[in-house]
């Protein structure tokens, strides 16, 4: 898996293991910032690094994600772009892959009390749910891509009807810097 993702959702399990993809960002609607913008611009931080984020549209719930690439050739700064979507009272962070750039790594996501927490898809039940047929995709070298997601998919993802869909005991939290 690309390093590029280290600073957030790499660290959710994706660096050297299976993953879930998806063709568009998760969810049903763009949750809005507009009243939470400094609740999620600043500097955050895990035990292996750190991020500073942005919000770049705000109504649209679109952030972008700055981090310092360190690699045998040096430093380089990086970006990426994170879109939040919401079904019901989740919401959902999807970025394109930098490996795979028409595909995005998606996570259920929280923010609050300057702190954001991440828990990844568990691959191993959406794999089952595709091979099952009660989610579209398919199913390559243990990765999981799914297919167009409707109402009916999104409330799978988001709720306990097939089971608990995301690593809850894995979760990834980083930590608001700063006043």
């Amino acid at each position: 898996m690309n390093r590029l993702l280290a600073p957030m959702l790499l660290a959710l399990a994706f660096s050297g293991c299976a993953a879930a993809y998806s063709k568009q960002p998760v969810g049903e609607t763009p949750k809005s910032l507009v009243t939470e913008v400094e609740q999620w611009e600043g500097n955050w931080m895990r035990p292996d690094g750190s991020v500073t984020v942005k919000v770049k549209d705000a109504a649209k719930g679109v952030l972008t994600i700055g981090w310092i690439d360190s690699n045998p050739e040096g430093l380089k700064p990086q970006t990426t772009v994170v879109f939040l979507r919401e079904v019901g009272h989740w919401t959902f962070a999807s970025l394109k892959n930098t490996d795979k750039p028409y595909l995005f790594l998606w996570a259920r996501i929280e923010q609050s009390d300057r702190q954001i927490i991440f828990w990844p898809p568990d691959v191993e039940k959406l794999s089952a749910l595709v091979t099952a047929g009660k989610l579209p995709g398919t199913i390559k070298d243990s990765d999981v891509y799914l297919g167009a997601l409707g109402a009916k998919e999104l409330k799978i993802l988001s709720s306990e009807d097939e089971g608990i869909l995301f690593n809850w005991d894995k979760p990834v939290v980083l930590f608001k810097l700063g006043g």
